[in-house]
């Protein structure tokens, strides 16, 4: 039995066709587009504990200004971006990933910035001094195909406001470096989670010394919210506190999670009983079998 640990996405695509794979996992959901005329192939397509997201330095240029968060928020449509990226197969988010939106998602008619409003976007960038807009620099990381026009869109997007784009194209190896360092800027960012909020958020979003707080939020409120939430054992009072803290996540905007991309698995006749776990990896594989 093959799966996906190739890194071309155009070969997985013809290894399936050609029923030299029996299982693999899309790197690219709108990929299974060229597989659905494909006889005995199965496609089966769920919610992802990852997430596609922008990040905003609070230590960088204009974005220490919360207005300046919040206008780039209120101009950026996420739909349309993950239609540019791809396409419809995945999931719009607000303050947690697609997966865990039932359980632990604040609901998106009660979080603030999170449909455009261009008109109060220009409002935010007058209060802050910026009426005229100011340029922007957008890290994008080299291989991550959906970067690429999920940028354009955004530049686009966000032009409407004045805020010009440079798109800077780097390599993995230099983004992490800038990660580690809490040198984010503004760039892209996809990483996923285990199904807790504690494990989503603490580590990215808590300040020194508790977490790391890769995008120098700095923010007490979100410090005490997750440490409450470490603490407390009770489910309700969690679920309570991790509202709160996306409310104020939202309000601030040290992240946007523009969306979660399915989990497209693809498997050939053959195979029997996977499911696919929604952290990506192969957990299904201990329940499943090949017939011969």
């Amino acid at each position: 039995m093959l799966f996906s640990v190739q890194p071309n996405a155009a070969s997985l695509v013809v290894a399936l066709r050609n029923r030299r794979a029996d299982l693999a996992l899309l790197p690219r959901p709108q990929d299974a587009d060229q597989l659905r005329d494909v006889p005995g192939v199965n496609i089966a397509s769920a919610p992802s504990l990852r997430q596609c997201s922008l990040d905003l330095d609070g230590n960088f240029a204009q974005l220490r200004d919360v207005r300046v968060r919040q206008a780039i928020a209120l101009a950026i449509d996420k739909a349309a971006v993950m239609r540019a990226a791809i396409g419809d197969n995945g999931t719009v988010l607000g303050t947690t990933v697609a997966a865990m939106q039932e359980a632990w998602g604040a609901p998106l008619d009660g979080l603030p910035n999170q449909r455009p409003d261009l008109a109060r976007a220009r409002a935010l960038l007058a209060e802050a001094g910026l009426a005229d807009g100011f340029p922007l620099d957008l890290v994008s990381i080299i291989g991550f195909e959906w970067m690429d026009p999920a940028a354009v869109t955004i530049a686009q997007q966000l032009q409407a406001i004045g805020i010009r784009l440079n798109i800077q194209r780097v390599e993995l190896g230099v983004w992490l470096n800038a990660f580690r360092t809490r040198n984010m800027r503004f760039t892209f960012n996809d990483w996923g989670t285990q199904p807790d909020p504690h494990i989503l958020y603490y580590r990215h979003f808590r300040s020194p010394p508790g977490g790391a707080d890769f995008r120098n939020w700095n923010n007490a409120d979100a410090d005490r919210l997750l440490d409450q939430g470490m603490e407390t054992a009770d489910p309700e009072r969690r679920r309570a506190t991790y509202m709160e803290f996306q409310r104020v996540m939202a309000a601030t905007v040290p992240t946007i999670m523009l969306y979660s991309p399915n989990l497209v698995t693809v498997a050939g006749a053959r195979v029997r009983n996977y499911a696919q776990h929604p952290t990506g990896w192969w957990f299904g594989l201990a329940k499943a079998w090949m017939t011969a």
